[in-house]
């Protein structure tokens, strides 16, 4: 009697996965914005079920008319809160992000699909300095590592006298590292090429930074004796 008990829940599994279930596929996807500064995040809220979900940022080598050969990052539909936060940088225009949801029924023969497209407007508006360095003349010229403040947008490059004499100050060659790759540097109204010399014997000099998409920032290098 008791063999025939376990019998019966054996039987009784193998009936159940006899049956066939559709997909089961519901999804609502919203995005905190649709237009963006770059380096700005947006979040994507994830509601419903589906087996799978890809993304495609819209991004060069992530674009969704270029499946299979494009670059994804998928959703873990596992978790309790599915989400996605992604971060455009170094972009300045438009793209067609893409969601593609799939879930598959028990016997794997169906398959339902929901595609999801969002336009996302970027605009790189970013104007600051992430780094520079002056260098003394010379094959064997001491290096100086500034000190950034995107609040004050000045950088602040300490040289002791004894590392630099005044005359060694009117040749510094001077480099300078954007935080955006589309950002431009000028210096007296033309681009600044990094790893040319700038005149600093009168203690300041002002470069401008001039965003891609329309900003433009003045900002000091200072050097403090």
């Amino acid at each position: 009697m008791k063999y025939s008990f376990f019998i019966l829940i054996a039987f009784g599994f193998i009936l159940s996965s006899c049956v066939k279930e559709d997909p089961v596929l519901g999804l609502t996807i919203t995005p905190s914005a649709t237009s963006v500064d770059a380096g700005q995040p947006i979040e994507f809220d994830i509601q419903g079920d589906a087996d799978f979900l890809v993304f495609y940022s819209g991004l060069e080598g992530s674009r969704f008319e270029d499946y299979p050969n494009a670059n994804t990052r998928e959703v873990n539909m596992l978790a309790d809160e599915p989400s996605l936060s992604f971060i455009y940088r170094n972009f300045n225009g438009t793209v067609n992000a893409v969601f593609v949801a799939t879930s598959h029924g028990n016997w794997g023969t169906d398959t339902e699909e929901q595609i999801f497209e969002f336009t996302i407007d970027i605009s790189d508006n970013n104007i600051n300095i992430s780094s520079a360095t002056l260098k003394t003349p010379g094959l064997f010229g001491k290096v100086f590592e500034g000190v950034v403040s995107t609040e004050d947008h000045t950088v602040t490059v300490n040289i002791p006298e004894a590392d630099a004499t005044d005359s060694q100050l009117a040749a510094l060659t001077t480099n300078i590292v954007l935080s955006s790759q589309l950002s431009t540097l000028r210096y007296n109204g033309e681009v600044f090429q990094n790893n040319s010399p700038v005149d600093f014997s009168s203690g300041s000099q002002t470069f401008n930074v001039e965003a891609v998409g329309g900003a433009v920032q003045e900002w000091s290098i200072v050097v403090q004796r």
